[in-house]
């Protein structure tokens, strides 16, 4: 805190204090004026050198181009992650008459040609887990609502007993609630010409994806990670052209070692690392 009377000959000492206070600040600093013969409440002035509000904080990032280019995920928003929309369940948009049961279409998007054989897949279902096709929506249990929009675990264990019956599968583990590294493999072929390639080698840089094969009109780009990653890259090359995707699917594995993987290793038998899927 430096306390001193402005006057014309202290300028250089005003611009000392508000340097140090800005140093010792952290780019904030503030400036009470006091005194005076009414005796009013000092006058408090804030000062950044920071880019934020002076008035409520709020801070932004230094502006860089990258933040302005519609290829860059950087300054995107966080939940639309930049496309402008969302894909969410809006449960009155999908049951708009909730007066209407299962059984005389409750449900609009099964009600498309496009979507019957779902819904007939539905109806086996719920028949099945009990769930009643002729009540009303609204009169149904939420039990019976959330078996609908969510499904249950039967439907997981009957892909693993479908799974089993494959003859290369070994064995099948649920990872999706345990703790394990998960990811997934895309080579993706996206249209480039002597303007647009360097654009898109800064977008595979920011991913730390890789170029694998160069053409005179095209790269192929290889891409490792989850999910997320992948389809984030990929929407961000669509602009360019893409020529063509292959891609591998999630795989999983399991952290560190399980129990029955632990005895194993202990009395000296072979042993395999599994992955799943």
């Amino acid at each position: 805190m430096d306390r001193l009377k402005v006057g014309p000959d202290l300028v250089g000492r005003v611009t000392d204090s508000v340097e140090t206070a800005y140093l010792e600040g952290g780019g904030s600093a503030f400036a009470m004026e006091v005194g005076g013969a009414s005796h009013a409440p000092p006058v408090v002035h804030r000062f950044s050198e920071r880019f934020e509000c002076r008035r409520c904080g709020i801070a932004y990032e230094v502006p860089q181009p990258r933040l302005f280019s519609f290829n860059s995920p950087f300054g995107a928003c966080p939940t639309c992650h930049g496309f402008g929309n969302v894909i969410e369940l809006d449960l009155n948009l999908a049951v708009p008459d909730q007066s209407k049961s299962i059984q005389q279409n409750a449900i609009e998007p099964f009600t498309k040609p496009a979507y019957r054989s779902h819904l007939v897949d539905l109806k086996r279902a719920a028949r099945a887990r009990g769930v009643r096709l002729t009540t009303p929506w609204r009169d149904l249990r939420d039990e019976e609502r959330q078996f609908v929009v969510e499904g249950d675990e039967s439907t997981v264990e009957q892909v693993t007993k479908n799974l089993h019956k494959l003859v290369d599968v070994i064995k099948v583990s649920d990872v999706s609630i345990q703790n394990c590294v998960s990811r997934e493999l895309a080579l993706v072929r996206v249209r480039a010409n002597v303007q647009t390639r360097s654009e898109i080698m800064q977008i595979v840089d920011i991913f730390r994806a890789n170029i694998v094969d160069v053409a005179p009109d095209s790269l192929m780009i290889e891409v490792t990670g989850d999910e997320d990653k992948v389809d984030s890259l990929q929407n961000l090359l669509r602009s360019f052209g893409v020529l063509e995707v292959m891609r591998t699917g999630t795989i999983a594995m399991d952290r560190g070692l399980s129990d029955e993987q632990t005895d194993k290793d202990n009395s000296g038998s072979t042993h395999r690392m599994e992955s799943g899927l």
